[in-house]
């Protein structure tokens, strides 16, 4: 062989050398953008339940920049992009990258159970004395309302509900409320239809807002103003790595359930008024602990799994995190918490989310959808920011850190 005949052969193995390193960074670059733009979370698809907490904190930075979409009943941007409630948006710090910027939620924070657990809001006389009353004029007004909703919604039943008609604070730092009874139809023709004419002009948002176009206090509004509770479910793997150790429960809602259907969601409900008007206990903060985990278990299943595994319900922590106002249906009161749980695996929770009471009713299948195709309803991704926050709480940051 001779010297040019070597010297061709080096060439082509150098060449292909080349190439194939050349196709080995280009596939790196390639999975490090696919990963990027949120495409690998397309692999967490195949899961019904969980997702690791870095899945859900790359749909929340994805998130942060959507707009709300629009409803027949309610104008979403009513609470951020108009003249409305500008001294009563939260505003949060969050990391995206190396950047910290404000994100503006539609709530308007109340009491802080991260910075202040030990706050509780007495319930006056530990009972209920009185039924809320809309009263025949604007029962009148809304009737066309309340009409087109039900159309809508042809399935759309009465239940019972939890009225806050006032909140006041204590000297102490503490609260004290006056509860009412309530039901689904008065949250229909007010918190739930509240951007629809009643008159020429107006609505029952702008019925409702104060001279200043803020929030009336609870106890000058017309509204229904139910209770609503929602908590984000973390179950902790024993192994795995940081990344994936911490599993979120995410699900898309159905068409028919709730405001925020046709969105990603979590557990999510109304307060029930107690049997027989009084309370098992006077601190309305344990009362509505009790019914997250009444929602919990009926959308879940997970009491029957402990009932099959002869666990207590003591495993299961329920965290407060932040009492708020929601600004897009008017200043409805709403709980936010965190739900924590021992491992379960998909497989384990699968048999007892098909017998759950209403489950498979609220949450469509993720198997047979693209899950970052779905956005945050704005009621999951505020609850995901509090619980990120009391998960950083000991990092002390005075941001959220949304980065993997």
């Amino acid at each position: 062989m001779d010297y040019r005949s070597i010297i061709e052969i080096i060439g082509a193995v150098a060449s292909l050398f080349a190439i194939f390193g050349g196709l080995f960074v280009a596939k790196r670059y390639a999975h490090h953008i696919w990963r990027r733009n949120g495409k690998y979370l397309n692999e967490y698809t195949r899961h019904s339940f969980f997702y690791p907490l870095s899945f859900a904190k790359h749909i929340l930075r994805h998130n942060v920049s959507k707009p709300l979409g629009d409803s027949q009943f309610i104008d979403y941007s009513s609470a951020l992009e108009k003249d409305y409630y500008s001294h009563d948006v939260a505003t949060v710090r969050v990391k995206i990258g190396k950047s910290v910027s404000e994100l503006r939620l539609p709530y308007k924070e109340i009491i802080d159970y991260i910075k202040h657990p030990d706050t509780t809001t007495q319930i006056a006389g530990g009972r209920i004395d009185s039924r809320f009353d809309l009263g025949e004029h604007y029962t009148a007004l809304t009737q066309d309302n309340f009409d087109e909703f039900l159309k809508s919604r042809p399935n759309t039943v009465d239940g019972p509900a939890l009225r806050m008609q006032s909140l006041t604070h204590n000297g102490d730092g503490n609260y004290r409320c006056v509860l009412q009874r309530a039901g689904y139809f008065d949250q229909v023709r007010t918190n739930l239809t509240i951007d629809m004419p009643i008159g020429l002009g107006s609505s029952m948002r702008t019925e409702d807002l104060a001279p200043d176009k803020q929030l009336r206090p609870l106890q000058e509004s017309i509204l229904a103003n139910t209770i609503g509770v929602s908590a984000i479910w973390v179950t902790s793997l024993r192994k795995g790595d940081r990344r994936s150790r911490h599993q979120v429960f995410l699900r898309p809602r159905r068409k028919q359930t709730g405001v925020y259907y046709d969105l990603l969601g979590t557990v999510s409900g109304v307060v029930e008024a107690p049997e027989g008007d009084v309370f098992p206990c006077n601190k309305l903060e344990e009362y509505a602990k009790s019914e997250i985990l009444r929602e919990f278990y009926q959308e879940t299943g997970y009491n029957l799994y402990l009932d099959s595994r002869q666990m207590p319900e003591s495993v299961v922590e329920v965290v407060p995190l932040m009492f708020v106002r929601e600004l897009i249906r008017g200043g409805k009161p709403q709980f936010f918490f965190l739900i924590v749980t021992p491992e379960i695996s998909e497989s384990q929770l699968t048999p007892f989310f098909k017998k759950s009471y209403n489950g498979t009713e609220e949450f469509r299948s993720a198997i047979d959808s693209r899950m970052f195709n779905y956005s945050l309803s704005p009621e999951t991704q505020t609850n995901l920011i509090y619980a990120l926050r009391y998960i950083q709480r000991n990092h002390h940051l005075n941001f959220i850190d949304l980065n993997d």
